[in-house]
């Protein structure tokens, strides 16, 4: 037994398929939670979520989809699909005896939730998609093919330098920062003075996209004292580990993006 998890193998067309089992701090009855990674990750992506989760009495459990991380590859490529990874899932959840779940579903991980719902919608209590919805974009497709699958070759101190500043450049244009500046916000601790603890990640989106009709909805049932809605701006409160703080969303129209600030 790894700390705070199990390992799990199973196999499907003769392959050993593997997982992670994290076991619940206290057995109170709560939903089992299953985690899958998106096309080119692995179980570990997950790894601090499932604990976090585990001590608040939920079993999760965290697959290596097959061709990934610790599970074998295929040498029959046309099973690479998500048809085939839906059957790997539900083939690892019988298995255990896991009959109904909440999912967190990341891009590839999300279409097999949605897979799973479509086949066997008994077994998806609950599912949170992130970077995916039922509709896959031609520009996202075509991002995830410019660099999925291709080997990247560094033969010098020169090439290693290149591959960060391309890589550094595509997160700042993403996020708005360098990844060592966002991973000490994250953390509580921003490299820049006077703005730890706050961030703001743009989170764009493809219309139609009714921001009003969300606010009216979040308003209605927002808990008081957890959240609020002040004109178009929706705020909730977050805690991250030992911090307290503020999630606010503001909407950006006119560069259809979703601008949301942590302020911890």
């Amino acid at each position: 037994m790894q700390s705070g998890y199990t390992v799990h193998n199973w196999k499907v067309d003769g392959l050993s398929l593997h997982a992670r089992d994290y076991t619940p701090r206290n057995d109170v009855g709560k939903s089992a939670v299953v985690c899958l990674h998106g096309l080119t990750r692995n179980s570990k992506d997950f790894d601090a979520l499932a604990r976090r989760l585990a001590e608040r009495g939920h079993r999760v459990v965290v697959p290596d989809i097959r061709g990934r991380g610790r599970s074998q590859y295929d040498p029959n490529s046309m099973r690479y699909v998500p048809q085939t990874y839906v059957g790997d899932i539900a083939a690892l959840l019988d298995g255990l005896g896991i009959d109904r779940a909440i999912f967190i579903g990341t891009s590839m991980g999300g279409i097999i939730t949605m897979g799973l719902a479509a086949l066997r919608p008994a077994l998806v209590s609950a599912a949170v998609l992130n970077d995916v919805g039922p509709e896959v974009a031609p520009e996202g497709l075509a991002r995830i093919a410019s660099y999925a699958g291709k080997p990247v070759t560094i033969d010098s101190w020169d090439d290693a330098r290149a591959y960060l500043r391309r890589f550094n450049d595509a997160f700042r244009g993403r996020y708005g920062m360098p990844p060592t500046r966002f991973r000490k916000a994250a953390d509580g601790n921003s490299a820049e003075p006077g703005e730890a603890g706050s961030f703001t990640l743009q989170l764009g989106y493809r219309p139609p996209f009714d921001w009003t009709r969300m606010l009216n909805f979040l308003g209605a049932r927002a808990m008081k004292g957890v959240e609020s809605v002040t004109g178009d701006v929706y705020a909730r409160t977050v805690r991250m580990a030992d911090h307290r703080g503020w999630v606010v969303v503001r909407h950006s129209p006119e560069r259809r993006t979703l601008m949301v600030e942590l302020r911890l």
